[in-house]
Order: C-alpha cells, then structure tokens, then sequence
C-alpha cells in the first residue's frame, strides 16, 4: 500500500490497533478486532521507518473503546511505547460511534482527530458537509478539542455493498473526489491494506483512488 501511494507522491495516515491480539481474548474481539499487536518488534520497527518516509500514524481502537475511556487510553499508551512518539488522531473500528459519548472519549484520552463520521455502507457527507470542524460539547456548552473530519468514501462501499463494473467503479470514485475538490472540502477516504491481496483482489480501486487523487488540483 505504501509503495503504490509512494509511487503517486502521497502520504496517508495509517490507523494502528492497540490493543491485545492472538488467541487469549475473548471470543467477542476474537471476532471483531484484528489479531495483531503492535507491541511486535517487527511492526513497530516497520511503523517507525514509514514515520521517518512522512507517513502519520493514528490510532485505530478497539470496537468496545468507542465510549470507554479507559481502553482508549491504554490501547493510545501502547501505541506510543511501540512507536517512541505520541499518537494524536484516530479512527474509531469498525466507524463505531455514538454522537454524544465517542468524541468526549477520545477527548479524555487526549486525542485531537477523528475520522469516524461516515457510513459503514454507502458513501456520502454524513454531516452535510465537506469540512473539518470542532464538534460541540452541549453539556459543557463549549466546541471540543478534538477535530472531526468526515469519512467520505471507503473500500466496502464500492465492492461489497455496491455492484460496480471496473468502469463504473472508477466514475464512481472520480464522481467523489470530483465533488469534495469542487468545494475545496476537508474530508478522508479509506482502504484497508488487506484488501489489496489476491484473496480480496481490491487493489485496482486503490490504485484508480490514488490517481483521482494526485490529479487533482491542489486548492
């Protein structure tokens, strides 16, 4: 994934789990979260070599941190040790969330960006709009710290809950960041590096995202 978006001059920002993986979990995040751990020398020292190349690494918690602080904090702190430097933004697993408890977590475990806000099954702008902006914190009555960017796009979208042709697939991509460049938006598209192996075989979607993308005009 790296390489191809190397390839185009781009630098993404890699979401990395933190929290426990192999077999001693319960059978819930068995089934939801991913089996690695960050905590792995090989990964970590993979991870800090991207850094050093300008890729950004954020968090990507757990499916049950969406409203408790507590795992996101510990799952932030190991991705911190694993890499030697802090972790400021995230995307919650999943697009697990709940308007008025997951930012005022991520708030508490001191992140400063999110890209959750999005649709697990079609594209589009879930808060109407193409920008990044503070959420507001009504009990409080103040704008939150944290930075919400919305997720516009996503691999599923165009080959697991859309019947797309390759062609179709490619006007449908360009159609989207056709439209966030009209407005000159602020918005996150996303694609999961396992996606691009044969058994998934997703890989010409990213690479014709990742065209849209550097061909388009820099506001």
């Amino acid at each position: 994934m790296c390489t191809l978006e190397e390839f185009h001059g781009l630098r993404s920002l890699i979401h990395v789990y933190g929290g426990p993986g192999g077999w001693r979990r319960r059978p819930m995040q068995m089934l939801i979260d991913p089996a690695y751990n960050i905590a792995n020398p090989a990964i970590a020292q993979r991870l800090k070599a991207l850094t050093t190349k300008g890729w950004q690494i954020g968090l990507h918690p757990s499916s049950a941190s969406w409203e408790n602080a507590e795992i996101m904090i510990k799952e932030k702190k190991t991705v911190e040790a694993a890499l030697g430097r802090p972790v400021s933004a995230c995307r919650q697993h999943w697009l697990k969330f709940g308007w008025q408890k997951t930012w005022k977590t991520q708030q508490a475990a001191g992140l400063l960006s999110d890209a959750t806000l999005g649709f697990n099954d079609r594209p589009g702008f879930r808060n109407g709009a193409a920008l990044t902006f503070q959420p507001w914190d009504f009990e409080a009555a103040e704008l939150m710290p944290v930075k919400a960017t919305p997720l516009v796009l996503m691999d599923s979208h165009l080959y697991d809950y859309g019947q797309f042709s390759p062609a179709s697939r490619a006007a449908e991509i360009h159609r989207w960041i056709e439209e966030i460049q009209s407005v000159y938006g602020s918005t996150s598209v996303l694609w999961h590096p396992h996606t691009l192996g044969k058994d998934y075989g997703w890989r010409g979607g990213f690479e014709t995202l990742l065209a849209e993308i550097a061909q388009s005009p820099t506001p």
